[in-house]
């Protein structure tokens, strides 16, 4: 069991991605049973340069959230809780598109759905 707070910021990062998050688990053949948020207890978060990093992580998998938007996903260890630099064991977007010629989905953007959230007429 996680903490409330926890528990919010994983479901907040998952549920507003989980399409584009599928798509990751798919791709690197990491779906199994971890597809629903519930099973995703785990968060490591910290900022560089002005990009806030984030890992979800359930038991067996781990994605890479760049800001709001999952670019990457893996098998989980427990040694990238305690690394240096954790976003170094995931393939980041130019690294990806270096290394495939399909280009990287663009998952749908974090800044329309907060204005979908917003009532009509509200002021930011």
């Amino acid at each position: 069991m996680t903490a409330p707070a926890v528990d919010a910021a994983i479901r907040e990062l998952m549920d507003f991605a989980w399409n584009v998050v599928y798509d990751l688990l798919e791709e690197r053949g990491l779906l199994g049973d971890e597809l629903f948020v519930e099973e995703y207890t785990g968060i490591h978060s910290w900022v560089e340069d002005l990009t806030r990093y984030t890992v979800v992580h359930s038991r067996t998998v781990a994605v890479l959230f760049p800001d709001t938007r999952p670019v990457d996903s893996i098998v989980f260890h427990h040694g990238l809780l305690g690394a240096d630099d954790p976003k170094a064991f995931f393939t980041l977007p130019l690294q990806r598109e270096a290394l495939s010629s399909r280009p990287v989905k663009e998952p749908f953007p974090f800044s329309l759905v907060y204005q979908l959230q917003q009532p009509h007429g509200a002021e930011e």
